[in-house]
């Protein structure tokens, strides 16, 4: 969850500041962002993983490598989460959970359309049961 998780800007962010040959940071970014999207799909085929993604363990995990992404320092010792917010203007903390539950809003909103959905339904059979029994009732 913590690799799949990250955005691509940090991983190509982070490799300029190991990397100094541009043709390499191009490779080894690129290299990098493929293969967290294949271990990303492999993970979706997990539903043990899909549950703990929900869970308060990896809401508890996440922080935790929050943490430690936020301590972490660069070759030039700076910190590279705060370098990288200087530079991309954003805010990775939303970035980094955004990242880890937005799959999970677009399955709470079909949910709710589904529960919509289902509502508008059963005012229909509801009314046609209504109209249907006026019909029989009329018809006596």
């Amino acid at each position: 969850m913590r690799i799949i998780s990250l955005p691509d800007e940090l991983i190509e962010f982070f490799t300029q500041n190991y990397i100094t040959n541009l043709y390499a940071i191009t490779i080894v970014s690129e290299f990098i962002i493929t293969r967290k999207k294949q271990l990303q799909e492999a993970a979706e085929q997990i539903p043990a993983f899909a549950e703990y993604r929900q869970s308060a363990q990896a809401r508890k995990d996440m922080l935790e490598f929050l943490k430690y992404l936020k301590t972490f320092k660069t070759i030039g010792k700076s910190f590279l989460i705060s370098e990288f917010e200087d530079e991309y203007k954003i805010n990775f903390e939303a970035t980094l959970f955004g990242n880890t539950i937005k799959e999970y809003t677009q399955i709470v909103k079909f949910v709710i359309n589904l529960d919509d959905l289902t509502k508008e339904l059963s005012q229909n059979i509801l009314l046609f049961s209504i109209q249907k029994n006026l019909n029989y009732t009329s018809n006596l």
